[in-house]
């Protein structure tokens, strides 16, 4: 397909613009396919290219996206609700987030996932939407976060440049214009 796409274009602004077709947003990558079959095909065959982050070395953790957040312009590390939280102009973007009994009820048998977990937030539900359709390995929803927008990260999945990337989009998220203008840009977005 010739052009650029600026990110973000959910489905239905496409479908606003006029163009035909099935977007399909993962954190590093864009894909544009006439179909959602043939957009998640695709997106297959990039699993090999690091669109699923495979742990390599070691592990991340609650300190390593503390170090990300933290090299991000105006970000202030606090406290909400007990947890770690990093803020940007007053909003939280990223914070630390066990899960609680009540999540753990609502699996409804199914093992918790292990290790530390991190909620990042999205732009809106269409990108978070459109993000769950086919998530990255480690990013996954639960109930409580059912029509917020943020989705959670298995720390323990990821890699630093996957980590990274979910959090320049959280602060992206969050930040005022004035300073997503001087700040860091969004990650590059390969065309399907």
């Amino acid at each position: 397909m010739g052009g650029t796409m600026r990110w973000p274009e959910s489905p239905s602004t496409l479908e606003r613009r006029g163009r035909v077709g099935f977007a399909l947003h993962v954190w590093r990558n864009y894909v544009f396919a006439a179909t959602p079959e043939r957009a998640t095909a695709h997106f297959r065959t990039l699993a090999d290219d690091a669109c699923y982050a495979e742990v390599r070395g070691r592990e991340m953790t609650v300190d390593d996206a503390a170090r990300l957040a933290l090299a991000l312009p105006e970000v202030n590390e606090g406290t909400r609700f007990g947890n770690r939280t990093w803020f940007v102009a007053g909003q939280g973007f990223a914070w630390e987030r066990p899960l609680s009994k009540a999540d753990i009820r609502r699996l409804r048998g199914e093992p918790p996932p292990e290790g530390p977990l991190l909620a990042v937030r999205v732009a809106n539900l269409e990108e978070k939407e459109v993000l769950m359709m086919d998530p990255p390995q480690g990013f996954f929803d639960i109930e409580h976060f059912r029509g917020y927008p943020a989705v959670l990260v298995r720390l323990q999945l990821v890699d630093e440049g996957l980590l990274q990337t979910a959090l320049v989009e959280a602060w992206h998220a969050c930040a005022p214009p004035g300073l997503v203008a001087v700040g860091p840009p969004r990650p590059h977005r390969r065309q399907g």
